[in-house]
C-alpha cells in the first residue's frame, strides 16, 4: 500500500510531481527558504500570508513578499482579506505568471487578523467563503485553493460546511488544519475530520496540523486518506524533511542525515539569505532557527548561546564547529 501513498497531485489544470507541500508561515516561508525546501523534496510552496489590502495599497514590503526563487516551480500566494471584491483587486494586480495558484486564508488564528475579520473569522460565515471564491476566480484562470480549520470552536465545528462553499464556488481543492481557532495550535488535531472531509468533498483534500516527521506524513495519509499535507512547522531547521517523507510514504523507511549534513543545510540557507538580505540581517534572523536545528543534539547549549548572538557567518561557523569537534572526539 505504500507504494500509492506518494502521488502527483491535480490542481486546476496543471499535475504536481508530489504530495507533500510546504505550507505558509509568517516570518519563515520567504523565498530563501521555500528555495531550501524545493530543494528538500516540497512539490509546492506557498508565500508568506499576503495582505490583499496591502496589494491594493501599492506597499513595497507587500510586494517584497511576492519575491520567487529560481528554483519555485510551482508557488502559490496565499491572500488573507474580507472582502471579495478586495480580493478580486488585489488579484487582478499580481503578476499571475509567477504563480501555480491563489490561496486563500480562512485559518489564521491570530488576534490582529481575526479582528479584521480575515483569517479565521472567515470560518463565521461560509457564505461569505463562498463569495471570495468567487470573485477571484472570475479575475483569474488560475487555481484557487482554500485553507480552513475544522471550526471556530469546539461549539461551531462547520468544516464540511466551510469546504463545501468553497469547493461549490470553484475551489481546486481545500486544505484543513485539524484544530478550530480557539485551539491555536495546542491540543491534538482531529484527523477523523480530515477523513469525514475526504470522504465528502469533491476536489482534493490536503490536511495540515502537526505533520512533523515522515511517521506523522505516514499514519495520517493512511488513516485518512487525504489526498496531499502541508508541512509548516516540520519544515523548519529541516527543510530535506520533504525528502524523508517522500521516501517513507514509498518505501516505508528512510534516513536521517549526519549531523554534518545537517549543519551544512543550515551553511548554505544562511549564505543564500544573505545574498538576499545582506549579511547582517540574514544572521539575525537565522538565530530563530538555531532550536529547530539543534534539537535533540547533546550538550548543545553553549553552542546554542553562542549563536543566538552571531552576527556573522563566521561567527556560526565557528559555533557549529564546537558541536561537530564533540563528536568527532
Amino acid at each position: 500500500m505504500a507504494e500509492s501513498l506518494y502521488h502527483d497531485f491535480p490542481l486546476g489544470d496543471r499535475t504536481l510531481d508530489g504530495n507533500i507541500f510546504l505550507g505558509p508561515m509568517a516570518g519563515y516561508t520567504d523565498k530563501v527558504f521555500r528555495q531550501m525546501c524545493v530543494k528538500g523534496g516540497a512539490a509546492m510552496t506557498f508565500t508568506e500570508m499576503v495582505s490583499a489590502q496591502g496589494l491594493i495599497r501599492d506597499s513595497a514590503n507587500t510586494f517584497a513578499l511576492l519575491d520567487k526563487s529560481p528554483d519555485e516551480q510551482n508557488l502559490a500566494v496565499q491572500l488573507f482579506g474580507s472582502e471579495p471584491a478586495v480580493f478580486a483587486k488585489a488579484v487582478s494586480m499580481l503578476p499571475a505568471e509567477r504563480f501555480c495558484a491563489i490561496d486563500i486564508n480562512c485559518g489564521c488564528p491570530v488576534p490582529k487578523v481575526v479582528k479584521t475579520g480575515a483569517g479565521s473569522a472567515l470560518l463565521r460565515n461560509p457564505g461569505l467563503i463562498h463569495r471570495i471564491v468567487m470573485a477571484i476566480k472570475n479575475e483569474t484562470d488560475l487555481p484557487v485553493t482554500v485553507k480552513i480549520r475544522t471550526g471556530w470552536d469546539s461549539e461551531s465545528v462547520n468544516y464540511l460546511e466551510t469546504a463545501g462553499a468553497a469547493a461549490m464556488a470553484g475551489a481546486s481543492a481545500v486544505c484543513l488544519h485539524c484544530r478550530t481557532r480557539a485551539q491555536f495550535y495546542s491540543g491534538k488535531p482531529d484527523y477523523s475530520a480530515l477523513a469525514s472531509l475526504k470522504e465528502s468533498l469533491p476536489v482534493p483534500v490536503i490536511g495540515s496540523g502537526d505533520v512533523f516527521t515522515p511517521e506523522d506524513a505516514l499514519s495520517i495519509i493512511r488513516k485518512t486518506h487525504c489526498d496531499g499535507l502541508l508541512v509548516a512547522r516540520g519544515a523548519i531547521g529541516q527543510p530535506y524533511v520533504f525528502s524523508q517523507m517522500r521516501r517513507m510514504l514509498l518505501t516505508g523507511s528512510y534516513q536521517e542525515p549526519a549531523l554534518g549534513e545537517r549543519i551544512g543545510s543550515f551553511l548554505t540557507h544562511l549564505g543564500l539569505l544573505a545574498d538576499y538580505k545582506g549579511e547582517t540581517a540574514a544572521c539575525k534572523e537565522m538565530r530563530k532557527h538555531i532550536p529547530y536545528l539543534l534539537k535533540g543534539v547533546r550538550n548543545s547549549a553553549r553552542v546554542r548561546q553562542l549563536a543566538s548572538k552571531a552576527s556573522s557567518i563566521d561567527d556560526y561557523r565557528i559555533a557549529l564547529n564546537q558541536i561537530l569537534d564533540q563528536f568527532r572526539l
